[in-house]
């Protein structure tokens, strides 16, 4: 068991479950909803989606990571394309998304992801700023 605190040992799971793996807006809601031993953390929609952004934010701030939308074909396929636009716009598509969906619409949580640039590590411990993202 590790001796970090759980908001720390999250952080660094985006950097080894990332070689592998995107992460989608649900997940990032799901992180920031739940706390350790999967405890929910009793905050409101809005609170969850500005936790879920401010975690974002700090991740691709990082450099370490990339922001990116999926998007459908008619064949049904999808594909992921990353986002190059500004962040806070990519930010305002989230927001406008949930506003006009609801922050657990399936879709709307499967459309915006970031991923781990491969070969990033996280090289220092993350702002003790982030510790309020996993609680409530």
């Amino acid at each position: 068991m590790s001796e970090r605190e759980y908001w720390i040992r999250v952080i660094s799971d985006f950097y080894l479950i990332g070689e592998k793996d995107i992460f989608f807006l649900n997940d990032l809601i799901g992180l920031v909803s739940y706390g350790e031993n999967d405890n929910f953390l009793d905050k409101s929609a809005e609170k969850r989606i500005d936790h879920a952004i401010f975690l974002a934010d700090y991740l691709l701030g990082t450099g370490d990571f990339e922001a990116g939308v999926a998007v459908s074909s008619s064949g049904n396929e999808v594909g992921y394309v990353k986002f190059d636009g500004d962040v806070n716009l990519y930010f305002d598509l989230i927001r406008n998304d949930v506003r006009e969906n609801g922050l657990d619409d399936y879709e709307t949580g499967v459309r915006y992801w970031i991923s781990k640039i491969k070969g990033r590590r996280m090289v220092s411990l993350p702002p003790v700023s982030l510790r309020r993202l996993f609680e409530n």
